[in-house]
Parts: structure tokens; C-alpha cells; sequence
């Protein structure tokens, strides 16, 4: 929920274990950005995000409520990613498989070398495991 940039950074390789609300992206995102492999890519998450708290699709009631982080995985048949709910993830930033990712798009938000397309795939948080949780107490 940081600058991803700087989460990818502070955690390295570990494997971490994150709590929030799992619910759609409501509006949250773009076009993609020609990055491969497409499932790392930007704007390529999974179709429901990790929010700090559950909020309403049409708003936040306040500016704390609307942090979010993208999720990405290669297999969602392996991932039970039924939205409105608290869940418990166990993934990392920095997965082996971004010193794969190539730039093969061209636009205004493409990526346009392999560096960066590996820079911007180690900033996502790649889930490995998801359990539904009961919700923290305020």
C-alpha cells in the first residue's frame, strides 16, 4: 500500500503474510502496458484487490479507507479469490519469475525496455496462498 516501488524494496524476497479485505478493483486500473508475462503485467491483477478496509463501490468515506494493493498470480484455479471478504495472503514481491518479464508494447503507458518491465514486475505482490479470515477488530 506504499509506493510499490519501495515495498518491493523494503521486503526483498521474503515470503509475507498480509491481512485485508479481499473485494472488485471498482474502477481501479487502466490499459495494459505490453509486459510479458501477461499475468505480471500492469493492470493484468486479478480482479479483485486487497484493501485496508471493506467500503462501499461508490466511494470512500475517508482517505484512509481507500488504500489498496494490486494481486497477481500464474494459476487462479489454484486460488480461491471469491471477493467481500477478510482474507489472510501469503505471496512476496520480488517473485523469480520477474527477471523474466520483457517489454513488448508501445504507446504512452507501455513499457519500453526489458529493464523496466523487470523492475515494475518485482513491485507486485504475487499471492501463493489465500484463506478466509475472520475480520480484526476495529
Amino acid at each position: 500500500m506504499w509506493p510499490p516501488h519501495r515495498l518491493a524494496a523494503c521486503f526483498g524476497t521474503r515470503e509475507l503474510e498480509v491481512t485485508g479485505y479481499l473485494a472488485p478493483a471498482w474502477g481501479i486500473g487502466g490499459v495494459g502496458n505490453g509486459v510479458v508475462p501477461s499475468w505480471l503485467g500492469e493492470w493484468s491483477g486479478l480482479p479483485s484487490v486487497l484493501w485496508r478496509h471493506p467500503h462501499p463501490a461508490e466511494g470512500c468515506p475517508a482517505p484512509d479507507d481507500c488504500m489498496w494493493m494490486f494481486l497477481f498470480a500464474p494459476d487462479l484455479a489454484k486460488l480461491p479469490m471469491t471477493p467481500d471478504r477478510w482474507v489472510s495472503l501469503t505471496g512476496q514481491f520480488n517473485d523469480p519469475v520477474a527477471l523474466t518479464c520483457r517489454a513488448t508494447g508501445s504507446g504512452p503507458d507501455a513499457v519500453t525496455s526489458d529493464a523496466d518491465a523487470i523492475e515494475r514486475c518485482r513491485e507486485h505482490f504475487v499471492v501463493t496462498e489465500i484463506r478466509t479470515v475472520v475480520a480484526p477488530n476495529p
